[in-house]
This record gives C-alpha cells, structure tokens and sequence, in this order.
C-alpha cells in the first residue's frame, strides 16, 4: 500500500510560536508577546460593552 500522508513539521502556535517567529526575523520577542496579549484583554473587554451598545 502506498503512502498517501507525508510527515509534516509542527510548528508552536499561539503566542509561543509569535514569540518563536519574532525572535527569528529579529525582534524583540517580549515586546511583541505583551502588545499581542494587550490587544487580545482589550478585546476581550470592549466586545461585550459593544454588543450591548448595538443591541439597545
């Protein structure tokens, strides 16, 4: 039987793999991972009180 699937490298996601690939191309990975974490808490934050100002 043939194979059909090749092996595939695994890269890390989320903001492991972000801090991964900026330490790559050279920037400074912390400063990368807090501004993702930031947007993501402020996201978090802000969808919710503009769903209930849109829904009024």
């Amino acid at each position: 039987m043939k194979k059909i699937f090749q092996p595939v490298m695994v890269f890390p996601g989320g903001l492991s793999g972000l801090g991964l690939a900026a330490a790559e191309v050279g920037a400074n990975a912390p400063v990368v991972i807090l501004s993702h974490v930031i947007r993501i808490v402020i996201l978090i934050l802000a969808v919710p009180v503009v769903a209930k100002i849109v829904c009024r």
